[in-house]
């Protein structure tokens, strides 16, 4: 397995372990008498996945990206942008349907998708450390 398939399952399964402690948080946190107690829940579910959506979109275009380097093409930066114009539209397009469509809380969906991209970041820092010792 490539050093790069390898550290993309390894955010994965950090992003997965914060998923799991973030909704059993929340899930404690819950307020049982209010109504509708578990929209909230949901939100953090939604954000949660458009993070680790977004890690997937991220490695696949990396991955699209370094292979189109390795044949010497001259349009390796292309799959990185593209890329970055898929999450951005479904990062945005999750929230927007989350929070106005379906009535969730923004601040729940945007926490889950924060945690999601700090788990990313703590992961392939951790990884580049250990690179380079």
């Amino acid at each position: 397995m490539s050093d790069l398939r390898r550290c993309r399952r390894q955010v994965l399964v950090t992003q997965m372990i914060m998923t799991v402690l973030l909704l059993a948080i929340v899930l404690l946190a819950t307020d049982w008498r209010a109504p509708g107690p578990w929209g909230n829940l949901y939100a953090v579910a939604l954000g949660c996945v458009l993070g680790i959506v977004n890690t997937l979109l991220t490695g696949r275009s990396v991955l699209r990206a370094s292979q189109t380097l390795q044949h010497g093409k001259g349009l390796g930066m292309l799959p990185l942008y593209t890329g970055l114009v898929n999450k951005f539209l479904l990062v945005a397009g999750g929230i927007a349907v989350g929070g106005l469509v379906l009535q969730w809380s923004l601040p729940f969906i945007i926490l889950g998708f924060v945690v999601m991209q700090v788990g990313f970041l703590f992961c392939s820092t951790t990884i580049n450390e250990l690179k380079d010792s």
